[in-house]
């Protein structure tokens, strides 16, 4: 059996002998010897009132630190964000800059978007564009970054657009290596690499050279970069050459491009 609590005692017995000896008219020795008599229990209870205004306190203020504690936790994460968010503006910031430098330094009319979306077919690569013809983008305009091409608008409408990738299965481009001028047709497989078709077996392509743009076609500027040749075999046929091709871009990290025209500015 639990024992009693100290405040039960109090309350049971001293609080009713304290009423007796207030209302009745009880003489001085009668009180003086009752009140030695309960003296502990007041000592206990007085102790009793104190322990438990001292544990009201503690509560008050536990409670009151987890209310700040968590409120500072709030703070953190907002100034966490704001962090993160300023962060992100100044590498998007480093980004723009680079891409209107480069978008200064070329001879024909371009046009800056950002990447939106992605086609969600997991066999194509098409990227969704915020600009449209509304903006000046039009169907077959050439899709680049610093780094080189990475494919043409194929369809544009009046707000937005959609590019399809050269490492698409459908993505080509008319190509040339820039030392032996071997000339040929690079696009992708739907795995995400590329290669450099139909290279004359007399070609003299070499492992290493620089792979830009030939211009045949009108599609596409001359001499915009597209990688670096990797390797070379024969094809199946056995006719031809083709040449495994590293992109200079990375087409995993696209954010912002430029859209070109085939045609000088002007």
């Amino acid at each position: 059996m639990r024992p009693r609590r100290p405040y039960y005692l109090f309350a049971v017995f001293v609080l009713p002998a304290l009423f007796a000896l207030q209302k009745y008219q009880i003489s001085d020795p009668v009180q003086i010897m009752a009140l030695s008599v309960i003296k502990p229990l007041l000592v206990v209870g007085e102790s009793a009132s104190s322990a438990l205004s001292r544990i009201g306190s503690t509560a008050f203020r536990f409670w009151d630190a987890v209310s700040q504690y968590d409120a500072m936790k709030q703070q953190v994460a907002v100034l966490e964000s704001k962090v993160m968010q300023t962060q992100e503006l100044e590498r998007e910031n480093v980004r723009l800059k680079k891409l209107l430098d480069f978008r200064d330094s070329l001879k024909v009319r371009s046009v800056s978007a950002r990447v939106i979306g992605w086609d969600p077919s997991p066999w194509r690569k098409i990227v969704i564009l915020d600009k449209g013809t509304r903006h000046g983008i039009q169907k077959d305009m050439a899709v680049i970054v610093v780094e080189g091409l990475i494919g043409r608008i194929f369809n544009a409408g009046p707000e937005t657009s959609k590019a399809i990738l050269l490492i698409d299965i459908d993505g080509r481009a008319s190509a040339l290596a820039d030392n032996s001028r071997a000339q040929g047709a690079v696009g992708g497989d739907g795995t995400g690499t590329l290669s450099m078709r139909y290279l004359n077996l007399d070609s003299g392509a070499a492992v290493g050279e620089t792979v830009i743009t030939s211009g045949i076609g009108g599609v596409f500027p001359k001499g915009i970069r597209i990688g670096k040749i990797e390797t070379i075999s024969r094809d199946e046929t056995g006719l031809h050459l083709t040449a495994a091709v590293r992109a200079f871009a990375d087409f995993k990290k696209i954010e912002e491009v430029l859209c070109v025209a085939s045609y000088p500015e002007g």
